[in-house]
């Protein structure tokens, strides 16, 4: 009876060395070993991953009142997992089961021992997705077609050299009018200038002949970044298109070339008129002194060649058109002052 006495009182003492299977005990195991570990959750995360997450584990793990019912009886390894009020902070605690044999004298006595380790787990990195429209701020390689990209910080005057003057095309010599087609030149604050949206206007002057057809290509310096607008166009009617009733279109051949083209069944006047625009983003690293040219330069792209022309493509229409290819252009810029 007294050795029975004393194996009982050292069986006691071993279970709270290594961990009691007492209800009281295993509930403050749990809860020294739960911290709440605050997740950042990605913008383009999925809201409910989190939820779906733990009701996997929930689902497939017992939870912890039911580990702490089957404590007594269980040989094998369970895994719990507490919760905390907000379903992001989480973390687990694994139990485990082992059989410890001791002796006293010479009887041997075989108890059993639940350990709850505590595992944190570690946060998931953050990761912030923003969509935004933004200019390129690396310098892009020179395209020989393209005059307006050498990024040398230089006005690029319009070159008339491409004009090639079809058979029985009449010559501007007779022409007494002087058109114009002119590119805004912009001049900007470095402190106002960086990723600001700046529209652009190209616009008729000295009209002399009234046009019901047109088609310009438009070179820029890709260090530009061209915003399209509501609609999803790159290049936007002006007000001397707009309210008239002309059909246009454009496209964003490649970068650093635009296309632009409006017709109509009659003949209108666009003088002092703007015929189109365009909006660029200014580079963020834009800083003093730097020239980004846009203009104009004729193009005959094997479809239609650019034109200027009126309905009847008579002689006055002619001479007006081999004028503005020859002599009208005015090429703009956006610098930086």
């Amino acid at each position: 009876m007294r050795k029975l006495l004393i194996l009982s009182i050292a069986s006691s003492v071993f279970l709270c060395a290594c961990g009691s299977t007492d209800s009281s005990s295993t509930d403050s195991s749990k809860q020294e070993g739960t911290t709440t570990t605050a997740y950042s959750t990605p913008e383009n995360d999925d809201p409910s991953s989190s939820d779906s997450t733990s009701s996997q584990q929930d689902s497939s793990e017992p939870d912890s009142s039911s580990s702490e019912k089957g404590s007594d009886s269980s040989n094998s390894e369970t895994k719990t997992t507490a919760e905390s009020k907000d379903s992001s902070h989480t973390t687990d605690t694994s139990t485990r089961t082992e059989l410890v044999t001791g002796s006293i004298g010479n009887t041997k006595k075989t108890i059993t021992i639940i350990i709850t380790i505590p595992t944190k787990q570690p946060p998931r990195s953050t990761t912030t997705t923003t969509k935004k429209t933004t200019a390129s701020t690396s310098a892009k390689p020179y395209d020989p077609s393209n005059p307006f990209n050498k990024q040398d910080n230089k006005e690029v005057k319009y070159d008339p050299s491409p004009w090639k003057q079809s058979k029985n095309w009449t010559d501007s010599k007779g022409y007494n009018g002087g058109i114009m087609l002119y590119t805004d030149k912009i001049g900007l604050e470095p402190k106002y200038a960086r990723g600001k949206v700046q529209r652009v206007y190209i616009s008729v002057a000295n009209e002399d002949v009234p046009v019901n057809m047109m088609k310009f290509h438009i070179f820029y310096d890709t260090r530009l970044t061209v915003k399209k607008n509501s609609k999803g166009e790159a290049v936007a009617p002006g007000k001397g298109i707009s309210e008239n009733p002309f059909t246009s279109g454009s496209a964003i051949v490649k970068e650093g070339e635009l296309a632009f083209y409006a017709y109509s069944n009659k003949d209108i006047s666009l003088d002092k008129r703007c015929i189109f625009t365009i909006d660029f983003i200014v580079p963020e690293n834009a800083k003093s002194g730097d020239l980004y040219p846009i203009g104009l330069a004729y193009v005959d792209d094997g479809i239609a060649a650019d034109c200027f022309i009126n309905l009847n493509k008579d002689d006055a229409g002619r001479k007006q058109m081999a004028y503005l290819f020859q002599k009208g252009i005015y090429n703009g810029y956006i610098k930086i002052l």
